[in-house]
């Protein structure tokens, strides 16, 4: 690890061809990689791309914030991983890396769409992401681009990671195609298992309306926005209260998350009728306070000067024809080893790194044990990627303490007919895991949790930020007198700072 970061001494070679295929680079740049791009016969298409079309002095600024960091070089080797574009020619002779090609396209080399022409709009509509989204009568919402591409640039450098800790195989090279559209679809599993759970497909319902999850909505406020997703019963009176609603309050079809949908367009006015009499940020304290989802809707600016991404270093620095942006820094935030903050850096060292031993090609991370605390539909999907890569994962619930997304009502009747086991969100983004029955709070459960972690290689909490390090779960006491534990934390704004006890949901995040 020449120069402290997770990849020093991996080489890499960009073949320029696309967004994903930069994004996935960019990737290994930031987590110190030597990365490397050709120069691409013709130039490349989106050095020249403005962010929109009507900003066309934006052109090439897109180009340089991907390619920042990366070396001009010659194709020749020796390579580790050898990165093809969604747009690169195929028909170029390019050499063969130690480890991995990883083949980036729209659709997949194989299959009914593989000769298809793809763009960020036709993926989206394929996978369902903009079917649910914008007024009833249509027409569907386009998320805007390179929204679709981005995944697909880290799902392929997620496949490029397994591949480089699965070693050097003595079959040879592995040539892992990536299609977009499939990496894309993950976008859209929470409508599926909406829909097989329903039992009928989800119709677009209009502004603010997301079958069955009632209210997750968009209010204006006196002076700016608020997202709300007042989901569990106790959410749903603390959100009535701070209204003062109390007619709402206690109805018998509004306190269960399940029945309120119905009533929307009954509720809905009463919210904007009381949210203009507050700002956004007034709002979004009281929902910290009151433990409710709520939080400020920013627009660009909010972004960027957003206090809790301030605090966390979470924009970094580039420069462009003369000026000094604030963008998005790579959000893979390992403590020890952590990505570039200054994207002007030169690239990294060129000096390879010796590879590890050859594993198990189809299971690159078989061996490795994960204990899971985590909860909901971040963390889990995490550990099942790991799963999918051949890592034990065993996750750990209680029945005092249940995942969440088995249910948020934990009524007598729900639990007598064995609800917690009908959940299609649970089973969708929990298989390939074993299961443990574990009640952290019971005096029997922390030592064993302890020794569960203690054989195992890697930890992975959701938790709201606090919960573990107060169990006696933290990071610190967990990795005493040992100096390989992995610990992947994923609390919603990050622990430390002003936002760390603010409740959220996906929905909330997006907002």
């Amino acid at each position: 690890m020449t120069n402290g970061q997770a990849l020093a001494g991996v080489r890499v070679l960009e073949c320029a061809g696309g967004v994903a295929g930069a994004y996935c680079g960019k990737l290994f740049a930031d987590m110190g990689a030597y990365v490397a791009r050709p120069a691409a016969e013709g130039g490349d298409a989106l050095a020249a791309q403005p962010l929109a079309l009507e900003a066309p002095q934006t052109a090439g600024l897109l180009h340089r914030y991907l390619n920042a960091g990366k070396a001009q070089a010659s194709p020749e080797g020796p390579w580790d991983i050898v990165i093809l574009g969604e747009d690169t020619d195929r028909s170029l002779c390019l050499p063969e890396p130690r480890i991995a090609t990883l083949d980036i396209s729209w659709f997949g080399h194989d299959g009914p769409y593989a000769e298809w022409a793809g763009s960020d709009l036709v993926v989206q509509a394929l996978s369902g992401m903009s079917h649910p989204c914008g007024p009833v009568e249509g027409p569907p919402t386009f998320l805007g681009e390179h929204q679709a591409t981005m995944v697909g640039g880290v799902a392929a450098f997620c496949a490029g990671v397994a591949a480089l800790i699965g070693g050097r195989q003595p079959a040879g090279p592995a040539v892992l195609d990536v299609s977009i559209f499939e990496a894309v679809i993950i976008m859209s599993e929470l409508q599926m298992a909406n829909a097989v759970a329903l039992a009928m497909p989800i119709p677009r319902l209009g502004v603010n309306r997301y079958l069955p999850t009632c209210p997750l909505s968009i209010h204006r406020c006196r002076e700016g926005w608020i997202g709300i997703t007042p989901l569990t019963p106790a959410q749903w009176q603390s959100f009535c209260d701070m209204l003062g609603l109390a007619d709402f309050r206690d109805d018998p079809d509004l306190l269960p998350a399940r029945t309120r949908y119905p009533h929307a367009d009954r509720i809905e006015p009463e919210f904007d009728r009381v949210f203009p009499t507050k700002t956004a940020m007034e709002w979004a304290a009281l929902g910290r306070a009151h433990k409710v989802p709520m939080v400020i809707v920013p627009d660009a600016q909010g972004i960027l000067d957003h206090p809790i991404f301030q605090a966390r270093q979470s924009l970094a620095r580039f420069s462009a024809e003369g000026r000094t942006y604030r963008v998005p820094r790579t959000p893979l935030r390992l403590e020890r080893t952590p990505p570039r903050l200054d994207l002007d850096s030169p690239p990294s060292s060129e000096a390879s790194a010796p590879l590890p031993a050859a594993g198990d090609p189809f299971a690159p991370l078989a061996g490795i044990r994960v204990a899971d605390f985590s909860m909901g539909w971040a963390g889990p999907l995490a550990t099942r990627m790991l799963a999918d890569l051949g890592a034990e994962v065993i996750k750990i619930e209680a029945g005092r303490y249940p995942d969440w997304w088995r249910s948020v009502d934990w009524s007598p009747e729900a639990i007598a007919r064995g609800q917690y086991e009908e959940s299609h969100h649970f089973s969708f983004i929990n298989r390939g895991k074993q299961s443990l029955s574990l009640d952290l709070t019971h005096p029997d459960g922390l030592p064993l949790a302890k020794q569960l972690v203690a054989e195992s290689q890697v930890v992975v909490e959701n938790q709201a930020a606090g919960v573990m390090p107060r169990l006696g779960l933290g990071h610190d006491a967990l990795s005493a007198g040992r100096d390989d534990l992995i610990m992947l934390s994923m609390s919603a704004f990050g622990s430390g700072n002003a936002w760390s006890d603010t409740r959220a949901y996906g929905s909330v995040l997006e907002q």
